[in-house]
């Protein structure tokens, strides 16, 4: 009797400790084994974040301790939320950056990029904008070029330092920047050269084209109805009056319900800063004048405003 207790005491014994001793070895094989340890990380999706620079903030969390036992390169205990924050934080450029574990000893970090919509140059490089208006990269002007492929480029008169993190301009200049560098060439028939603007918070941007005359835009007027009207007068009044464009120095269309040209001195034509003729917008019954005239006013009520010469009425009949 003596003898069977000692035996059920000899078992429960042995078996107690073959339990610890697979249940040590199940932890060393899951937690401390290199069989578990990260030996491969993945980047994918950065098109202009170098993969070195991403790899090297993430080398340091692998280094650590989790719980202040366990390897944090271990499968299991790999931080992948700070891994992703950390990312996040130390590259403006991107805007998410999903890391995920793949079994048994891979991590793959999903990145994406803010798109580049616009970018401000000057004397002291580039800033790239995002489509909220906000700074998140700066970039030399070499840079720029090579990395910007289609993204609108703004030179930037007063050279502003602007910082990262922080709204460089109104998000409806960055749409209207970008609608008036596409729309451009289709609605007026000219390519264009650059964009400038006097200060990235100005409601003003100025299109230069690759003829070499300028166009002054208000940020705060439609668009389509500026491209419209800027259409007719050179179209419908400068080239038929001149032949051509060759001698227009620049249009102003900051005026609402106004346009004014000036032709180059010294350059065959007009010179002088004029109002264009009579050029209306059929969408908005916008009305111009020109010639030294004094200029027509819209008129609300939906009809065609009176000539403010009556002179210069009777000629105009005599011709028609």
């Amino acid at each position: 009797m003596v003898i069977s207790e000692l035996r059920l005491i000899a078992l429960k014994i042995t078996y107690n400790l073959l339990f610890i001793l697979l249940a040590a070895g199940l932890v060393y094989l899951l937690f401390f084994s290199e069989w578990f340890q990260v030996s491969s990380v993945l980047v994918e999706g950065n098109k202009t974040t170098d993969t070195k620079l991403i790899l090297s903030v993430i080398e340091p969390y692998l280094h650590k301790k989790s719980f202040l036992v366990f390897p944090s390169n271990n499968f299991f205990f790999v931080p992948a939320s700070r891994i992703g924050k950390e990312i996040i934080d130390s590259f403006k450029r991107v805007s998410k950056a999903d890391v995920k574990r793949t079994f048994p000893n891979t991590i793959v970090v999903q990145v994406e990029e803010k798109k580049a919509v616009l970018l401000f140059c000057g004397n002291q490089g580039c800033n790239w904008v995002d489509e909220e208006g906000v700074t998140y990269n700066k970039s030399s002007y070499s840079e720029a070029l090579a990395d910007s492929s289609e993204v609108v480029i703004v030179q930037d008169s007063s050279n502003t330092d602007l910082p990262i993190g922080q709204l460089a301009t109104d998000p409806a200049n960055v749409d209207f920047a970008n609608r008036l560098w596409h729309l451009f060439p289709d609605k007026i028939g000219v390519e264009l050269e650059r964009l400038i603007t006097p200060l990235p918070q100005a409601q003003e941007i100025r299109a230069q084209t690759k003829e070499g005359w300028i166009v002054y835009f208000d940020m705060t007027l439609d668009l389509d109805n500026s491209l419209a009207l800027l259409n007719k007068v050179v179209n419908q009044e400068i080239k038929e009056k001149e032949g051509s464009t060759v001698c227009l120095d620049y249009i102003d269309l900051r005026i609402t319900d106004r346009v004014f040209y000036k032709m180059k001195d010294n350059c065959s034509g007009q010179g002088g800063e004029q109002p264009a003729e009579n050029i209306s917008n059929n969408n908005d019954n916008q009305q111009v004048d020109q010639g030294g005239a004094q200029e027509v006013k819209p008129d609300t009520s939906g009809t065609q405003p009176k000539p403010a010469d009556k002179k210069k009425t009777k000629k105009k009949k005599k011709k028609s």
